[in-house]
C-alpha cells in the first residue's frame, strides 16, 4: 500500500529439492500399515519432478513411481512416465494386483489448455469377477484434453471452470473405444459458495473387461448409495452424474461451512435406461480448512425406497 494505492505482489513459495511424507498405522482389515512418499524436484537439472510412493500392509504391496517434466526442452511440451503396482478392492471384483506402466507426451496449447497422448500397458489379475475374467492384459492409447480457467472479479480470484475429455482405444487383446467427459465449476459469492460437477462416460464400441467398465455409488459420486452399488452385474457401459452444492458459513470466525447438495445419475448398459431410471440423493456436509487440508463430514440419503 503506497501513496493511497494498492499494488498486488507476487506470492512466492520456496520449493525444497526433496520432501518426505510417511505414515505408520494399524488396521483390523490390513493389519500393519506403512505409507511413504518421496518427492525430488529437479533431480537431473532439467526441471524434472520425480515422485515415488510406497504402500505396505499385511496384505498388499503397492508402489507408484512418476517422472514428470512439465517443460520438456520447451515451454510448449511436457513428458511423463509412470510405473506402478496397485491392489484394488471393488464391489464386484478385486485387482490383485494391477501392474504396468504409462508413457505420456503433451502440448501446452495455451495458458489454460493441455493436450496429451499416452500409451499404457497393464497386467491385471482379477478375482471374484461375475464375468469369469481372471487375467486382463491391456494396452491402450489415450487422447486427453484438459481445460482449466480461473474466474476473476477485478484482481481477485473467485472461482474456476474445469473440463476434461478423453478418448481411449484398446489394442490387440481387447478392441474397444471408451470416452469420458468431466466438467466442474465453482465460484465464491458474497454469502455462499456454489459448485457443480457433470460427468458422462460410455463404451463407444467393442467389449471392455470389467475393470474398464463404469460403477457409481459412494462418496465420490452418488453419496446416498453404497460403494459401486449403482451398476448392473459386470459393470455398466454408460453412465452420467450431476452434482450441485451450495456452501454457507456456519461459524465464520472458525471458518466452518455447511454444504447441502444434490446428486443425480445412473449407470447401465442401455442409454435409454440410464436417463429414464434416475438415481438421486440429498446430503448435508460440514467442513473446514486446516493446515493439512480440508476436513469434511457428510450425511447422505437416497430419494427412493
Amino acid at each position: 500500500f503506497i501513496n493511497n494505492e494498492t499494488y498486488f505482489l507476487v506470492n512466492l513459495k520456496e520449493r525444497r529439492p526433496i520432501s518426505l511424507v510417511w505414515q505408520v498405522g494399524y488396521s483390523t482389515d490390513e493389519y500393519q500399515i506403512l505409507r511413504t512418499q518421496i518427492n525430488l524436484y529437479d533431480p537431473f537439472g532439467y526441471g524434472n519432478i520425480l515422485k515415488s510412493s510406497f504402500y505396505y500392509t499385511g496384505k498388499r504391496r503397492d508402489y507408484k513411481i512418476d517422472l514428470y517434466d512439465n517443460y520438456f526442452f520447451s515451454r510448449k511440451y511436457f513428458l511423463g512416465l509412470s510405473l506402478y503396482q496397485l491392489w484394488q478392492t471393488h464391489s464386484q471384483y478385486e485387482l490383485q494386483p494391477s501392474k504396468g506402466f504409462s508413457l505420456l507426451m503433451g502440448l501446452h496449447k495455451d495458458l489454460y489448455t493441455d493436450v496429451s497422448l499416452s500409451y499404457s500397458y497393464s497386467v491385471n489379475y482379477i478375482t471374484d469377477s461375475p464375468t469369469g475374467e481372471n487375467y486382463v492384459n491391456l494396452k491402450k492409447i489415450i487422447l486427453d484434453i484438459n481445460y482449466s480457467h480461473p474466474i476473476y472479479e477485478g484482481e481477485f480470484k473467485k472461482g474456476r471452470f474445469k473440463l476434461n475429455f478423453n478418448i481411449q482405444k484398446a489394442l490387440k487383446n481387447y478392441s474397444f473405444w471408451k470416452s469420458e467427459l468431466k466438467t466442474g465449476f465453482y465460484k465464491f459469492y458474497k454469502k455462499f459458495i456454489f459448485s457443480t460437477v457433470i460427468k458422462f462416460g460410455k463404451i463407444l464400441s467393442g467389449s471392455a473387461p470389467i475393470n474398464e467398465k463404469f460403477f457409481l455409488g459412494g462418496m465420490k459420486d452418488l453419496k446416498g448409495y453404497s460403494y459401486e452399488s449403482v451398476a448392473p452385474l459386470g459393470g455398466g457401459t454408460v453412465y452420467w452424474f450431476l452434482n450441485t452444492e451450495i456452501g454457507f458459513p456456519f461459524l465464520k470466525k472458525k471458518n466452518i461451512y455447511v454444504f447441502p447438495g444434490l446428486d443425480l445419475g445412473n449407470c447401465n448398459n442401455k442409454v435409454n435406461k440410464v436417463f429414464s431410471e434416475i438415481k438421486k440423493d440429498i446430503y448435508i456436509g460440514i467442513g473446514t480448512l486446516t493446515k493439512v487440508g480440508p476436513i469434511r463430514f457428510t450425511l447422505a440419503m437416497p430419494l427412493e425406497n
